[in-house]
């Protein structure tokens, strides 16, 4: 009887591996159900290398905004050499086994052990014979969210900022009053494309790259680099979507220096293009083997720039009620988390309950769903309890479009939401370089808004945080200075003299109401060195400076001290003569 019950159990642990485990078997099954004979085939095949890990977490070890010695440079370069020497060698070692099969080999990456092929339907169960391949994905094409094309409102002029409607809500503001910018890092944007000429971006450093993998870069190629090989499908701008990316880094990182600004408003940015153009459908995609090499070329510039985020406001049509993490693109996302590049994804606009569309699903990645104005989750936006991380505005946001240099329109969409992450990203990481993804993700969700999901699907007992930046920052911080300082010129006419005096003003900071502000110390910059002028109780919130010399220009500095003593960082004005 034992015997017999242990053959049993031993027959149900190999069915299992059969039906469950073998995930290259059930792969190629699932691809080739679907394919016909003479059908060519894009997959991207994932192979076993021998110490990948290993070579992986040396590649790793260096983080993206940490400054290095020139020799630990040089150490960065040779871990990525070597991992990539590993995987090229395990890749022709595939290769070489296919023998005479028919097959493309399109691209083999550096980083993750992944082969991008054509292939037909013999070369797929050639795979079965080969012990190194481990998984075998059809090479999907990725939509933009469809929502957006539902909703578009076109809004040409700068009537109202409606973006800065939603800096505000966040608290951007407060950390831009404290010098914090995002000034000094980058952003990627991977998406349609961007308009580097319009006035959103003027004085930004843009580095622009292309992939395409049916040849649509400006150069009618599959990739390109430098000036100009993200720009957009000038040829295609009937196809709403062409100039999503503009819109997007417009969000995250835009300045116009006069209105409008983005989150991480003096941020740079790195527009990697990854759409192609199908003619069959008059529509755009991005295939994951482009979406791929865009996250493989954002992890190769970690040690040359410094990157806080990559922002894609893109998705499958696909909904996923569980984490999605045998997802293609993961190994990407993942290398890009280690060395403290978040990758920041929309949860999609399908009006999920219970799902998030992929990449969002991918437990790594850092999933964004909208909310309103009013601090409502938008109907539209996908949510899962289990997977959704946090919430920003998303809902009449104006942004940069490609239609001229100053061109602006009102969308819709979790696309719009994500930047608003991907921004506050950058201003955090400029505060403290040396948080980790986990670290921050923790702190948005500690510090933010709690949103109920919306009725008709949890009957609002879910909730979920909205980023607050602006609480994240005051937390950070001890104290912080007021929220705005003003300073006007008046004059002051009598018999004898003409009086000139400066008239300060100020507005408490709201995120200072728990740290019991006692007195605001206002100074004079001179000589690189704040000379203080006066002390003034909490309840004070104007100053005449009198006297002033008639044609002095003056910085001043003001800051809040708590009643324990604390003193905030200072807030500058200058007023020139």
């Amino acid at each position: 009887m034992k015997i017999i019950l242990r053959l049993f159990v031993l027959f149900f642990i190999v069915k299992s591996v059969i039906l469950f485990g073998n995930n290259k078997e059930s792969d190629i099954q699932k691809i080739a159900s679907n394919t016909s004979y003479n059908e060519t085939i894009n997959v991207i095949i994932k192979f076993n290398v021998p110490d990948i890990r290993k070579l992986t977490n040396a590649s790793q070890r260096f983080k993206s905004g940490i400054t290095y010695a020139s020799y630990k440079k040089e150490n960065a370069k040779t871990a990525d050499k070597s991992l990539s020497s590993a995987i090229k060698n395990v890749a022709f070692t595939v290769l070489h086994s296919l023998g005479g099969n028919t097959y493309t080999t399109n691209h083999i990456y550096k980083t993750i052990p992944y082969i991008v092929m054509s292939i037909n339907k013999n070369t797929l169960k050639k795979f079965r014979t080969i012990d190194s391949v481990k998984r075998i994905y059809l090479n999907k094409k990725n939509p933009l969210p469809n929502f957006i094309k539902k909703t578009l409102k076109k809004d040409n002029s700068l009537s109202s900022p409606l973006l800065n409607d939603s800096t505000s809500i966040i608290g951007a503001d407060t950390a831009w009053n404290l010098g914090l910018t995002g000034k000094g890092w980058y952003i990627a944007i991977m998406d349609t494309g961007i308009r580097t000429t319009h006035e959103m971006f003027t004085g930004k450093r843009i580095i622009e790259k292309c992939y395409s993998d049916n040849k649509n870069c400006p150069n009618n190629k599959k990739e390109m680099t430098g000036v100009g090989s993200a720009t957009h499908y000038y040829q295609h701008s009937d196809i709403f979507g062409y100039d999503h990316g503009t819109h997007v880094s417009g969000i995250a990182a835009g300045n116009n220096h006069s209105s409008l600004f983005g989150i991480a408003k003096d941020a740079n940015i790195i527009a990697v293009q990854v759409f192609s153009y199908f003619p069959e459908i008059n529509d755009i995609r991005a295939w994951d083997s482009d979406i791929l090499k865009g996250l493989e070329y954002v992890y190769s510039l970690r040690n040359s720039y410094k990157i806080a985020s990559v922002n894609m406001s893109l998705g499958g049509d696909k909904s996923y009620s569980s984490v999605c993490d045998d997802d293609v693109l993961k190994p990407a996302i993942d290398n890009l988390r280690a060395v403290g590049i978040a990758t920041i994804v929309a949860s999609g606009n399908d009006m999920y309950c219970r799902a998030l569309s992929s990449p969002a699903c991918i437990s790594s990645a850092i999933s964004v769903d909208a909310t309103s104005k009013n601090d409502q989750e938008c109907f539209f936006g996908n949510w899962s309890n289990k997977m959704l991380d946090l919430l920003a505005p998303g809902s009449l946001i104006k942004s940069a479009i490609a239609k001229d240099n100053s061109s602006y329109e009102t969308w819709v969409g979790t696309s719009m939401a994500a930047p608003h992450v991907a921004g506050a990203w950058a201003i955090l990481k400029q505060f403290n370089p040396n948080f980790t993804v986990k670290e921050l993700l923790k702190k948005f969700k500690d510090d933010g808004v709690q949103i109920a999901q919306r009725a008709s699907c949890y009957n609002n007992s879910v909730t979920k945080p909205r980023i607050d930046l602006g609480a994240t920052i005051s937390k950070l911080s001890s104290i912080l200075p007021p929220n705005t300082l003003t300073v006007s010129k008046e004059i002051n006419n009598s018999v004898l003299e003409t009086e000139y005096i400066n008239c300060l003003t100020w507005i408490a900071n709201p995120y200072n109401a728990g740290n019991k502000v006692a007195r605001y110390n206002i100074y004079i910059l001179e000589n690189n060195s704040l000379n203080l002028l006066i002390s003034l109780n909490a309840n004070t919130f104007s100053y005449n400076h009198r006297n002033v010399k008639k044609y002095t220009s003056i910085v001043y500095a003001i800051t809040s001290v708590s009643k324990k003593g604390a003193e905030s960082i200072p807030l500058y004005y200058t007023i020139i003569f």
